[in-house]
């Protein structure tokens, strides 16, 4: 990093600097969507009808060869521009610098976003540019055009921007999660667990008290609305199930949860600045930046393990034993 540059417009050249070190992840990130959505597309081209299916799945986003690439790239893109706090010495001169903190962690926190999300808006452009008349009916299947009367126009310009807005959203969400995991680790393989972690831990938490609740309440049961309640726990079900839902009858989005969630990022933001100036540079190389929370990963790792242990004696004879066997264990 230049210093002279740092210290007239220091987020930008920190901006600039992860773009030149890690653009390569954009790139790599564009080839697999491209080839996970556009390729399919172009081969098509003169008969997309016989792929309606597979363009709906891209529009409502239950493609998991475009969602899924998708989700990693944005957790990979956070441990990468933050991986200088878990290593000693890259720390030490990076802190050094005549910039601030706050300067660092927002430069950084902006230059990953975008490195996650620039390879989507272009992917989306194309898709955008390609968008022509296809018709799906999800009760029937049509080979043709002139079969598909009574479908539905479902590859418009309007639908790619829909599906584009959404899935940012979603990106914007894993993303401001796994920045605030590292911001609690002090290496790169626990950031990288603490990513996975922290963006599962919501509805994993809620679904697993469902499951006690339904062993030891008389009379609970998981009704439609506590498994709605769990997917509003994290965008990632949420909205593209509620996209889902509404295609192929409505290309709107629902303004509601959607400033929820960005409210909620927001939130996250906030707290993962505080922390980042709270944490201590000799905490580098530490799994944990912050001993607080070692009792608290303990206690998560063992609610979570006794019961999954406990969840699968309860398909074997002598459950309760099995069940508070694996509580004593843990």
């Amino acid at each position: 990093m230049n210093t002279a540059a740092s210290c007239s417009k220091p987020i930008r050249t920190i901006i600039l600097n992860d773009f030149r070190r890690f653009w390569v992840l954009s790139l790599a990130e564009f080839l697999v969507l491209f080839l996970a959505t556009t390729a399919a597309v172009i081969i098509n081209y003169s008969n997309l009808q016989s792929i309606a299916m597979y363009i709906q799945s891209t529009m409502d986003m239950s493609n998991v060869f475009m969602t899924g690439p998708v989700y990693i790239f944005t957790m990979i893109a956070a441990i990468v521009v933050f991986r200088y706090m878990h290593l000693v010495n890259a720390a030490a001169v990076c802190h050094s610098l005549p910039v601030t903190r706050g300067q660092l962690y927002i430069g950084h926190l902006i230059s990953g976003y975008v490195l996650a999300a620039a390879p989507v808006i272009v992917n989306s452009a194309i898709l955008m540019i390609l968008s022509k008349p296809v018709y799906y009916d999800e009760n029937m299947y049509y080979s043709s055009a002139t079969e598909a009367i009574r479908g539905r126009d479902m590859f418009t310009v309007k639908a790619v921007l829909v599906t584009m807005l959404l899935l940012l959203l979603i990106m914007l969400f894993v993303y401001v999660i796994s920045v605030f995991a590292g911001m609690l680790c002090g290496t790169s393989v626990m950031h990288i667990i603490g990513a996975v972690g922290l963006n599962v831990l919501a509805p994993a938490l809620l679904a697993f008290v469902c499951e006690y609740a339904q062993l030891f309440l008389y009379g609970f049961s998981t009704s439609s609305a506590m498994r709605h309640t769990i997917k509003l726990s994290t965008p990632v079900l949420s909205i593209s199930s509620m996209r889902a839902r509404a295609f192929p009858n409505s290309d709107s989005i629902n303004i509601l949860p959607v400033i929820v969630y960005i409210l909620i990022a927001a939130v996250i933001v906030a707290a993962g600045y505080f922390l980042y100036r709270q944490r201590k540079l000799e905490n580098a190389a530490e799994p944990l930046a912050f001993k607080i929370m070692v009792p608290v990963v303990c206690g998560l790792i063992t609610f979570f393990a006794a019961t999954l242990i406990g969840l699968f004696a309860g398909e074997e004879s002598r459950f309760f034993i099995w069940f508070i066997a694996g509580t004593a264990v843990f």
